[in-house]
């Protein structure tokens, strides 16, 4: 008896399960959280159906940290030292203060 009672709430679960998936799939919200969580589901199923397969499937995630990473390359660093004698690094030259621009050095990559 307990055997039956374990596979029939096995069944029970794999239902709502594959109710929930369709869903999520199908259904079109309107609230934003729901929106948003429908969007996460749609991509994380995607993705994990997709699972290792390497026949040049879309590769979101690469190319926006290879674009992240050509960017962050081009991109030069500046040091400078304030009138305090700290050292300061900035991200481009228009973080450096107009009274410090004139000393500052561009970091080499």
């Amino acid at each position: 008896m307990k055997f039956i009672r374990f596979i029939l709430w096995v069944v029970v679960t794999l239902m709502l399960i594959v109710v929930t998936d369709q869903l999520m799939i199908r259904r079109q919200f309107s609230t934003p959280v729901l929106t948003e969580t429908q969007v996460f589901y749609c991509d994380f199923r995607a993705r994990l159906l997709t699972l290792g397969r390497t026949d040049g499937l879309d590769d979101r995630i690469g190319r926006t940290i290879e674009a992240e990473m050509k960017t962050s390359a081009d991109a030069s660093r500046y040091l400078y030292v304030d009138a305090a004698g700290v050292l300061h690094f900035a991200d481009s030259f228009d973080e450096i203060p107009p009274a410090y621009r004139q000393g500052a050095q561009r970091l080499a990559q």
